[in-house]
């Protein structure tokens, strides 16, 4: 496999001039998503080197997503890791320690110790990306390929996986309430779900099943509110009628003592939707699609970039997304862009694969 760098600036740090101290960690290329298999460990040795300038940084301490790897690095720098090579993820990789690592021989400094602690890396697992290709359509690229694991086959299509809900929590005098979590529980009490904490505005993100196992429509569910010690409802709630397989705004004033109104919902069609997404950096900025396909059930997928990327080099990422849409999400058809990611965040794969345009 060819080698991918990946570098940190050292910070500079008082009178000491670390950023005279270039360090780095190398890890393996993105490894292939393989079929899990039931007589494996399903896991995958991948080896990584610690660097000041250029040289192998010995005896330092890698830390791989918060575990401590236990060896430290050998003479020649480097490292060894287990990951899952049966699903899309991404390791992030530091130095957690550099307390007595030598480089040819010799202790580091303080200055090449606060370089080398400032080194980040990480291995990325994802899906093949085979047959990429890019062509000027209509003034913009548009970009195709494959998505396929080591046998060659697509990853699982894109699938509904459950509903939204959102909406406000209010106190009596109508202000925003914050840090109230919404419960809802199906009557037969197999589905239960907790939104997110509500933020300064008293606006609250959650999923819930918008079904029964009575397939009742509309959905009678029981809602709940808690806040800090207080939980509004008790055991059970208030039930609330809810349209069957919709998302929906459920608005919540809280009063006195455990009172609570909750206003009827608003019902409207999207749902939350999983799936993988094929994406593309420019200078390690996300570069949002114009419009994108899921891959299809033969891993097959499109997207469509701007003008503006003609001329670099496009760096491919995969992500495992769940994330809402507004329409049906079906294998090979459109993705809602609404969500995009601005950045990608530290358990996206991303170094899959590199592609450069023509100007």
């Amino acid at each position: 496999m060819v080698a991918t760098e990946v570098t940190s600036a050292a910070q500079r740090m008082n009178t000491d001039c670390a950023m005279l101290y270039p360090s780095a960690i190398v890890a393996q290329a993105a490894i292939t998503v393989r079929p899990w298999q039931a007589e494996s460990s399903n896991v995958q040795t991948v080896t990584g080197r610690v660097l000041w300038n250029g040289r192998p940084v010995s005896g330092a301490h890698v830390v791989v997503d918060g575990f401590d790897v236990a060896r430290a690095t050998a003479k020649d720098g480097t490292f060894a890791y287990d990951v899952d090579a049966t699903l899309p993820d991404r390791r992030s990789v530091r130095v957690g320690s550099a307390q007595g690592a030598t480089v040819g021989g010799k202790l580091l400094t303080a200055g090449q110790q606060s370089a080398v602690l400032a080194a980040s890396g990480g291995f990325s697992v994802g899906y093949a990306l085979r047959g990429l290709s890019a062509r000027m359509q209509g003034g913009k690229v548009v970009v195709t390929g494959r998505v396929a694991d080591t046998s060659g086959q697509a990853p699982p299509p894109v699938h509904l996986l459950t509903y939204r809900l959102s909406g406000t929590v209010t106190d009596a005098s109508g202000k925003p309430v914050q840090g109230a979590v919404v419960i809802t529980r199906t009557q037969d009490r197999d589905f239960w779900t907790h939104s997110s904490a509500t933020d300064a505005n008293g606006r609250y993100t959650s999923v819930f099943a918008a079904s029964d196992e009575s397939s009742a429509d509309p959905v009678p569910l029981s809602v709940g509110v808690a806040l800090g010690n207080v939980s509004y409802g008790g055991t059970l709630g208030v039930n609330v009628s809810f349209a069957r397989l919709k998302s929906a705004t459920l608005n919540i004033q809280l009063g006195a003592g455990t009172a609570y109104t909750v206003q009827p919902p608003a019902s409207f069609g999207g749902a939350v939707y999983s799936g993988l997404v094929v994406g593309v950096t420019v200078g390690g900025r996300v570069v949002k699609p114009l419009a994108e396909t899921w891959p299809r059930t033969s891993g097959a997928f499109s997207m469509t970039l701007p003008a503006s990327v003609r001329g670099h080099t496009l760096t491919f990422w995969e992500n495992e997304r769940q994330a809402f849409s507004s329409f049906a999400a079906r294998p090979g058809g459109p993705v809602d862009l609404g969500t995009w990611p601005a950045e990608l965040g530290a358990a996206v794969p991303t170094g899959i694969a590199t592609l450069k345009l023509a100007r």
